[in-house]
Parts: C-alpha cells; structure tokens; sequence
C-alpha cells in the first residue's frame, strides 16, 4: 500500500537528520565549554599575577571566552536552520508521496467501478 511505502521511505529520508540535530546541541555545548575554560583561564592570570599587570591577561581570558561563545552559539544556528530546512523539505516529500498515492488509487477506483 502507499501508507506502507510512506513508511519505508521516511527513514531513509531523516537517516541524517540526527547529525543536525547532535550539531546543533553539541555546538550549544562549546559553547559553555569554551566561555567556562576562557573565564578559567582569566581568573587564573588574575590570581597568579596578584592583581598587578594582570588586565591584559583578563582581557586575553574574556576575550578567548567570547570567541567560543560566538563560534558555538553560531554553528548552532546554521545547524538548526539547516535543520528546520531539511525537516520541512522531507514533510513536502511525505505530502507528495501520499498525495500522489491517493490520487493514483482514486484513478483506479473510477476506471473500475
């Protein structure tokens, strides 16, 4: 039947969906990691220099925080747009499929009643 043809087609259609959506939530995550290791990194400076001359190294920490920040949080929204693209694209496929079934079986039914 088309229903069961639909079936067997989707997974095939979604099979690398998964690497979107792993990208979109492990870009999220170095994210957080990077800021966290970019802040580690600018207390320590701030901490072994004791405070004196230690505003560049701060700024250098920020800095590097802020770049993984961006990075991550950027590679999430290209993941997740590109995402929402395929996911839209495979619901028009889907649509198509059961459209076109529904209609090929309406054409028989009217050749043969």
């Amino acid at each position: 039947e088309v229903e069961e043809a639909t079936a067997l087609e989707l997974p095939m259609l979604q099979k690398n969906l998964v690497f979107l959506s792993t990208l979109t939530s492990l870009g999220t995550l170095v994210a957080l990691l990077g800021t966290v290791l970019g802040m580690i990194k600018s207390f320590s400076s701030l901490g072994e220099e004791g405070g004196s001359g230690a505003a560049a190294e701060l700024a250098v920490g920020i800095s590097e925080a802020l770049y993984n920040t961006a990075l991550g949080i950027g590679t999430s929204s290209v993941a997740l747009m590109m995402y929402n693209v395929f996911t839209t694209k495979i619901d028009a496929i889907t649509y198509g499929i059961d459209e076109s079934g529904f209609t090929l079986t309406q054409s028989f039914a009217s050749q043969y009643k």
